[in-house]
């Protein structure tokens, strides 16, 4: 599944030229955080169904952390999405307002644009690679 560890910058995705031999790809997340509070929680979706509604291929939390990294090791290579919230208070949930707002930090890979509504898979959609595949984005 997702691991994470503690460990600036804007969304970049990087194709690592060491690593696996398998045909699999390991993928690293890092993360960027403003509020030093609370845990980060990351859902890695693979293809637009899953990102859409469907079930996400891993999950993870980590307490907050000025920069965190997130991995998860052996996938297909392949498109993937990311959906990531920064759960201050602790309650397990992203909070909104009465209009459904986000309260609280959050974030989609590619820093993609939430307009009304989660950030849209052509946007969000980044390439995972063999052998190895890092991917940085914010959470604000």
């Amino acid at each position: 599944m997702l691991g994470a560890c503690a460990s600036s910058g804007a969304a970049e995705t990087l194709t690592m030229d060491e690593g696996r031999d398998d045909g699999l790809a390991d993928l690293t997340i890092e993360m960027s955080v403003e509020i030093l509070e609370g845990d980060v929680r990351v859902i890695l979706f693979k293809g637009a169904d899953a990102y859409n509604g469907g079930k996400p291929l891993a999950q993870g939390v980590k307490p907050a952390a000025a920069m965190l990294t997130f991995s998860v090791e052996g996938i297909e290579p392949g498109e993937y999405g990311i959906k990531a919230f920064h759960d201050v208070n602790g309650n397990g949930e992203l909070d909104t307002n009465v209009l459904g707002i986000p309260n609280e930090p959050f974030a989609f890979s590619n820093n993609a644009p939430a307009n009304f509504g989660p950030a849209k898979w052509e946007d969000a959609a980044f390439t995972v690679s063999a052998p190895a595949t890092l991917h940085k984005m914010e959470i604000k």
